[in-house]
């Protein structure tokens, strides 16, 4: 009979070392990782947060850097939520200077629930352009997706124009002569 392992407790990231609110990322009961973050910063970065900060409800009650609150996100994708509490918090070298298409997409998704777009427009503007350049034909829907979500006009345009002009790499394979 083998004995049962002993689960490791997820890992704590410090986003912001005076943080007063700790997110748990993951499943209830079993996060993946906690994210020690400043609830004044995300209130500014966010109008979800700055009003479940503010009072109203239980998580804006009685926040102190010297016991943070403790607050479950278990639809969070942990990837996506690191990136924007560090760009939340001006931690500009803890972000990622390429991103892929799914994590873009996730990302873009979780901005859209927090109703932050308009603060990480910019960022996702620059992982767009880069991913144009050498996107496949059937990734440019995720670009298409995130142009569209994020409110990026140009960006949007870009992706419909490559994505008529590169071949379909399955129309090409099922091409004889």
């Amino acid at each position: 009979m083998t004995e049962p392992q002993a689960t490791k407790p997820p890992r704590v990231k410090t986003i912001d070392p005076s943080g007063d609110v700790r997110f748990n990322i993951g499943p209830a009961g079993q996060p993946s990782a906690k994210l020690l973050v400043n609830s004044r910063v995300l209130s500014f970065a966010s109008p979800v947060f700055a009003a479940r900060f503010n009072g109203c409800f239980a998580e804006g009650q009685g926040l102190f850097s010297a016991n943070p609150r403790e607050i479950s996100l278990p639809e969070d994708e942990l990837c996506s939520m690191e990136i924007l509490c560090n760009t939340a918090h001006m931690r500009a070298a803890e972000l990622p200077t390429k991103m892929e298409h799914t994590p873009l997409a996730n990302f873009a998704l979780l901005c859209e629930k927090y109703r932050s777009e308009d603060n990480f427009r910019t960022f996702c503007r620059v992982w767009i352009i880069d991913l144009l350049k050498d996107t496949k034909h059937n990734e440019f829907r995720k670009l298409l997706f995130v142009a569209y979500l994020l409110d990026l006009p140009h960006e949007f345009t870009e992706a419909s124009k490559a994505s008529h002009t590169r071949p379909c790499q399955n129309q090409l394979l099922n091409c004889r002569t």
